[in-house]
């Protein structure tokens, strides 16, 4: 996914090619694309149903992108939108409760929540974390 969706679409054939397949104008394609315009095309393909259907009954694996795009939208200051990512992976993660990611998302979603001024949120998480 990270480097078929994510990172290939700093291509521009690449780009060219998903937004005809899409229905879009070629001429979106461009080179040069900021880190936050490549998470934006690749949260398309992260829908619920979307990622799903490309790993089906995978929940930890899915958990894992969600997690990595997370991180990257907080990591370009975009914690509103990093939270949501994060969301869906705590709750995927929460079917393994044993599992080391468990917990170290939960922070993050933690982090994310503080950054965005969502205190409320944000203590819960950390609480059940630690």
């Amino acid at each position: 996914f990270l480097q078929d969706k994510l990172l290939a679409q700093a291509d521009t054939k690449t780009q060219a090619d998903a937004l005809l397949r899409a229905g879009g104008p070629t001429a979106e394609a461009k080179a040069n694309l900021t880190v936050r315009e490549l998470l934006d095309r690749a949260a398309k393909e992260l829908t619920p149903d979307k990622i799903e259907a490309n790993f089906p009954k995978q929940p930890l694996v899915q958990a894992d992108i969600l997690l990595t795009v997370g991180m990257a939208y907080h990591g370009v200051g975009e914690s509103a939108t990093a939270a949501n990512f994060l969301a869906r992976a705590v709750e995927l993660f929460r079917r393994y409760p044993d599992h080391p990611g468990t917990s170290t998302t939960m922070n993050n979603l933690a982090n994310a929540y503080c950054d965005a001024g969502k205190l409320d949120k944000a203590l819960p998480l950390y609480e059940e974390a630690l």
